[in-house]
């Protein structure tokens, strides 16, 4: 059996959330799975995540012989004690790595989280990674699998709003939306754009910045927060372009799902992002924190409606040569079911 443990109990709102969801729904078409979760809540107080490296433990008991027990590395301050308790007992163990959280960081808090990414790794019997970015990062680490993204074919029907720009993910600092909103207030064609910021916020007191920055330099902003299926869906319809400003990204599926619905994209020239952009075919790639050229390109693809249809229509294109679910389930069949036992019994 796979056991997917986790924190707390997950609510699927990130692409890492939605990918792992994904995985679990898979895998339990051919053996039994189960999700766990440390502590049966959505939200931890301070006092939950202080004591959880040590009531993790109790989660031995529930790992059984034979069972593969799944982790995300994010969850290492709280987890790390069960991956190497398991390893030392002889268990399997499978970390997901998303992407290195210490790189969003400085200081100590840099350091610890560096320590807590890379023991979590090494902890681990096996390394899943849905990124070709990310692998190539985690050299040192022993044998990493990749597993790319599946993306559901889309057939939507854009009807572009000249103007209205969109973004999709979580709000917080290291989406860089601080850095899309300085590039917005610097062009005077600024009252012509609408901004849709659409996902889960993480960070209130940054949400309500953004409000103020907007409200004050005159530029129109909606948040929409987190939305069903359908009302995503019109969005993405209605928006013109789709910005991604994120400095730090493992991959962006949001831009990649933008692809469908015909959007360019401007993003900065940074981490995952030039993998899924080609700058002057589909989007736009801005050098890290260049604000002024961030928002010339808006501009242009704004007021010149011909590039932004030929843009438009190379994303649309490529959109139909992401990974489906047939490829998904195929890597799944090869990662985990073919030569399963020779890889288990080499481990152990």
């Amino acid at each position: 059996m796979y056991k997917f443990i986790y924190p707390r109990i997950i609510r699927t709102v990130t692409g890492g959330h939605r990918y792992e969801a994904r995985l679990r729904k898979v895998l339990s078409e051919r053996t039994d799975v189960a999700t766990i979760a440390l502590n049966e809540k959505e939200e931890l107080t301070v006092s939950d995540k202080l004591r959880s490296p040590m009531t993790s433990l109790r989660l031995l008991r529930k790992i059984e012989k034979g069972d593969i027990a799944v982790f995300n590395s994010s969850s290492g301050f709280y987890l790390l004690p069960v991956v190497w308790g398991l390893r030392l007992m002889g268990r399997q163990t499978m970390v997901i790595h998303h992407h290195f959280m210490y790189e969003e960081f400085k200081g100590v808090k840099r350091g610890f989280y560096r320590l807590m990414e890379h023991l979590m790794l090494k902890g681990a019997t096996r390394r899943l990674t849905p990124s070709p970015y990310i692998l190539d990062k985690m050299k040192g680490y022993g044998d990493t699998e990749l597993l790319p993204i599946p993306f559901d074919v889309i057939e939507g029907t854009p009807m572009p709003c000249p103007g209205r720009l969109l973004y999709v993910g979580t709000i917080e600092p290291r989406k860089g939306l601080h850095l899309m909103m300085e590039a917005l207030l610097q062009r005077p064609e600024r009252r012509n754009f609408e901004l849709h910021i659409v996902g889960k916020c993480v960070d209130m007191e940054y949400k309500a910045w953004l409000h103020k920055v907007a409200r004050e330099g005159d530029l129109q902003i909606r948040f929409p927060g987190m939305i069903g299926e359908d009302e995503l869906r019109r969005e993405y319809e209605n928006a013109d372009l789709f910005l991604f400003p994120s400095i730090i990204e493992g991959f962006g599926m949001a831009m990649n799902e933008a692809r469908f619905y015909g959007l360019p994209v401007v993003g900065f020239s940074t981490s995952a992002i030039p993998l899924s952009i080609t700058d002057g075919e589909d989007g736009f790639l801005i050098e890290p924190f260049d604000t002024a050229t961030f928002g010339r390109r808006v501009a242009q693809l704004v007021s010149d409606r011909g590039l932004r249809g030929r843009m438009g229509q190379k994303a649309l294109e490529r959109s139909r040569r992401l990974p489906g679910l047939k490829e998904f389930r195929d890597g799944v069949s090869r990662i985990f079911f073919e030569g399963k036992g020779e890889k288990e019994g080499s481990e152990g």
